[in-house]
């Protein structure tokens, strides 16, 4: 099972790098140019489509739902989760080579899950910690010079890149599902 990841993994960094245009140009010499190569994009509208039936059925009316809770219960939600992602963050930290952030969100951590009762409370910023400042896999590959790669919509997650898909694959592997759901795409229904 490993080897088969690795694998992978391996394959879809290569495959940010290799995928080239017709005029012969790959995603790196167009880093500059803000766009991205649709190179899947019959399986993206299909899979678009999909997620919005997705997005109709399931997710819209358990944001409605969700948001008839009182103001506390999901502030202290959305506090709870930010504090957990921050498993994510701080790794990634670490691989950027930004130890001060890594230290900062490490600090941030410990306050509100101790004295911040497992994050409902952002007790970090009350006593004048700086906001967190979220990082995932797809962007450590990013600084680690690994191309976007092929614009690609992921079933549920929605929009990516093959690069940022291989980054969500690892913060699953990493334990948090739920930040590829909610932090890295900006869910807006649960706003």
């Amino acid at each position: 099972m490993k080897k088969i990841l690795i694998t992978s993994i391996i394959s879809l960094m290569l495959a940010t790098n290799v995928s080239a245009d017709t005029d012969g140009e790959n995603s790196l010499s167009k880093k500059n140019s803000g766009q991205v190569k649709d190179c899947f994009e019959n399986i993206n509208r299909a899979t678009f489509k999909f997620n919005q039936v997705l997005d109709g059925v399931i997710f819209e009316p358990v944001a409605k739902a969700y948001r008839i809770l009182p103001s506390p219960v999901r502030v202290g939600t959305s506090n709870a989760l930010d504090n957990l992602s921050t498993l994510v963050t701080i790794p990634n930290n670490i691989l950027q080579g930004d130890f001060k952030k890594a230290g900062i969100n490490t600090g941030r951590f410990i306050v509100n899950t101790t004295v911040g009762v497992v994050g409902i409370f952002d007790v970090a910023e009350k006593i004048g910690f700086p906001e967190y400042e979220k990082e995932d896999y797809g962007q450590t590959l990013g600084v680690m010079g690994v191309g976007e790669g092929c614009y690609l919509v992921l079933p549920v997650l929605g929009p990516s890149t093959v690069r940022d898909t291989v980054g969500s694959f690892a913060n699953i592997m990493g334990g948090d599902a739920w930040y590829n759901v909610t932090v890295a795409n900006d869910t807006q229904h649960f706003s």
